[in-house]
């Protein structure tokens, strides 16, 4: 090789070289912008529903600590009245029964924005409570199946688990037509399984509105802050069928 053509290959080898370099850092560059954007998306995910759920943990704290109790002296004071006419008792008897129906509610729409179990033990008291009530009050039945071994589960995470069972199971009481519905919850290789499925109607999965109308996107934001994974099997008349996999 004489010396022009080797300075034409050096100079190949150059250009080919600085090429590399560049699409090396473009690529660099790409990827930490990705990088930047997820994270800068996982921050707001968080901020919104930290938010989301300090409201609804002071919502749940006035009613049970102030409204609660009102009401509670509310019907105190009625049925220290003692009339003389007979129409007047019944209907003081007729407003008791429905501020203890009033209370009864109260109580439940409190449990539903931030249960109590779940601050005080953890997340699986809570989605058993949950699912009792449900069973208590509905034609809908639950059955689950829970390992009695308590997963090491962080307790900042718990409240977005107990959030994503509870969303599912209420979709499923509004939308599905469901009689039935069961519920695993087991851990496997340090991953945390969540296994949903109901007999209702279903949905066509592929129509963009039923992530919206389903709820969806909430789950899939929960799911997404706690790094786990979510496969969704549905179809018209085979009811919905969620897996959830969470890294512990």
């Amino acid at each position: 090789m004489d010396t022009h053509e080797t300075k034409i290959f050096t100079a190949i080898l150059i250009a080919a070289g600085i090429l590399a370099i560049l699409l090396l850092f473009f690529f660099i560059t790409i990827i930490r912008h990705q990088r930047k954007n997820i994270e800068l998306h996982k921050q707001k995910l968080l901020a919104e529903i930290t938010t989301l759920e300090k409201e609804r943990k002071r919502v749940a704290s006035d009613l049970h600590d102030d409204l609660g109790p009102l009401l509670s002296a509310v019907k105190l004071q009625i049925s220290s009245i003692d009339p003389a006419d007979e129409t007047d008792r019944q209907l003081i008897e007729k407003s008791g029964r429905y501020i203890d129906e009033l209370l009864g509610r109260v109580r439940e729409i409190a449990t539903d924005l931030m249960p109590q179990v779940l601050a005080r033990k953890n997340f699986i008291f809570a989605i058993k409570e949950f699912t009792d009530r449900i069973n208590t009050g509905n034609a809908l039945k639950i059955s689950y199946e829970i390992d009695n071994d308590e997963p090491p589960v962080e307790k900042n995470k718990e409240v977005h688990i107990y959030r994503i069972v509870q969303e599912i199971i209420h979709n499923s009481l509004k939308h599905s037509g469901a009689q039935k519905i069961e519920l695993k919850i087991y851990s496997t290789d340090k991953i945390l399984n969540i296994r949903i499925r109901d007999d209702g109607k279903g949905f066509k999965q592929e129509e963009p509105s039923n992530l919206r109308g389903h709820g969806l996107r909430n789950i899939l934001s929960r799911v997404e802050l706690l790094e786990g994974e979510m496969f969704l099997q549905t179809a018209p008349g085979s009811g919905v069928d969620y897996t959830i996999e969470i890294p512990l």
